[in-house]
């Protein structure tokens, strides 16, 4: 019986509570305090937003109000279409001003003038647009900055156009000194044109054949064939000249035509009709001509012509003639 007694359990003395730490208790309440600001704070915030979106409400319907209103006194103090054009039409003035200018520049910018015609085509379009009662007074109003902009660009314009007036001054002094220069260069050119044409006239005329002893005077063939001088008109048949080429070294060597024109007392040349051209290409008629092989020196020869009719009486002319030029004459009398 003993044996199947249960064991018995030890006896545990009982836990006695600990004090809690203050430095726990003040941690809870500080936490319980800021909590409780947090809820307030959001709580004011949350108001403080409300009333925010009421006046947003309220500043956006006044808004509306206020611009009313301000279309309102613009319509009575603002810009009016009439201004707003009167304004447009000066500044297009400018342009044009400007644009005349510069098309009228020897070196003038084809950029700038691009760039001018394309501003002067938005004045247009504005004018154009007020014209058409495109805008309100307020508009208008807001379009002066556009107005603003445009005489701002036309500043620009105006600095370039300056410039480029100095360059084309510059530009112009600097051709009036070229043109000067040139000037003074056609001068001289004239100059030496004129004395290389005095000379080509005196080489020219160095060149030409002379004619001396120049000895004509009628005379009668005979039966027996013999010709015998005579100052007869009636016994003259026939006139002989006889002369000299003289030596001319600048004179060109060849075959020459010596051209002889006889001039009876009535000044009709005495031919039948043959002529030769002078050196102005004139038709100029002869008596009779002889070729010879001129080589720069003096050569002798004569010249006949044959009356063909009864010969008056008085003064005859004889002219001797060579490369279109006469290089001689004389007279003889028939009684």
């Amino acid at each position: 019986m003993a044996e199947n007694t249960p064991p018995v359990a030890p006896v545990v003395p009982p836990k006695k509570n600990k004090p809690r730490d203050p430095i726990y208790v003040v941690i809870i309440i500080l936490l319980l305090v800021g909590m409780g600001l947090l809820y307030y704070q959001m709580n004011e915030n949350r108001k403080q937003l409300e009333k925010c979106s009421e006046d947003n409400k309220k500043l956006s319907a006044d808004s509306n109000r206020y611009r009313s209103e301000l279309d309102f006194a613009i319509g009575e103090l603002g810009t009016s279409p009439e201004d707003f054009l009167g304004d447009l039409q000066a500044l297009l003035t400018d342009y044009d001003t400007i644009i005349s200018i510069n098309s009228e520049l020897d070196n003038k910018n084809t950029d700038l003038m691009d760039s001018l015609e394309a501003k002067r085509a938005q004045i247009l379009e504005l004018e154009d647009q007020v014209k058409r009662g495109k805008w309100t007074a307020y508009e208008l109003t807001k379009k002066t900055k556009e107005l603003e902009v445009l005489r701002g660009v036309l500043k620009t314009y105006v600095h370039r156009i300056d410039s480029l007036t100095t360059q084309n001054k510059a530009l112009s002094e600097r051709l009036g000194n070229v043109e000067s220069k040139l000037n003074e260069a056609v001068e001289t050119i004239d100059q030496y044109e004129v004395k290389t044409s005095q000379q080509d006239k005196i080489i020219s005329a160095g060149k030409v054949l002379k004619a001396a002893e120049i000895n004509a005077q009628g005379y009668r063939l005979k039966s027996n064939g013999d010709e015998r001088p005579t100052d007869r008109a009636k016994r003259a048949d026939r006139v002989k000249a006889c002369f000299k080429i003289v030596e001319n070294a600048i004179a060109k060597p060849g075959t020459k035509s010596i051209y002889l024109r006889v001039i009876d007392p009535s000044g009709k040349v005495m031919s039948d009709g043959r002529s030769f051209k002078d050196a102005g290409r004139n038709e100029v008629q002869y008596s009779d001509k002889r070729d010879i092989d001129y080589q720069n020196a003096d050569i002798s020869l004569c010249i006949y012509y044959i009356f063909g009719k009864d010969v008056d009486k008085g003064t005859y002319k004889v002219e001797v003639w060579a490369d279109g030029h006469k290089i001689g004459n004389s007279t003889f009398d028939l009684k």
